[in-house]
């Protein structure tokens, strides 16, 4: 019952972060992009893709090892859906067990500095947080139950 509670607690508390940050977003000058998320799509040790929403300006994103995020790289795929505008950035041999921070920013400003961590480089348990609206598409939820 306890897991229950907290789990539900978890999805009310995203469902209501991310409803509200498209009407932020469009409406602030200062916010240029949202809608982050990491995908893992090889190597979890050494490789993340980076994906966002950009509103204004043309993306570049900054990472490193320390919150100076002294790299920089271009998004290499850009895709339109439903009044999004999606940006995909793949970034590789990363050091294993590593927090690594990244930023997006354009020619006016960067937004604000985020984090995360490579994969080990042995087996280690890790527990993850999964979201997302399965009920648009019905055959995909079956399959993900």
């Amino acid at each position: 019952m306890k897991n229950y509670l907290l789990s539900t607690f978890l999805v009310l508390l995203l469902t209501s972060c991310t409803l509200s940050v498209p009407k932020i977003a469009q409406n602030s000058k200062t916010i240029k992009s949202d809608k982050y998320r990491l995908i893992w799509n090889d190597d979890p040790m050494t490789t993340m893709t980076i994906a966002w929403n950009q509103y204004k300006g043309q993306p570049t994103l900054h990472y490193g090892l320390s919150k100076e995020t002294k790299e920089k790289i271009l998004p290499q795929r850009t895709t339109t859906y439903r009044g999004m505008k999606n940006y995909f950035t793949r970034l590789s041999n990363l050091q294993a067990n590593s927090q690594y921070f990244f930023k997006i920013c354009t020619q006016q400003n960067c937004g604000e500095t985020m984090y995360f961590k490579t994969a080990p480089a042995h087996d280690e348990a890790f527990t993850f947080v999964a979201g997302g609206d399965s009920r648009s598409i019905p055959k995909g939820r079956i399959r993900g139950n």
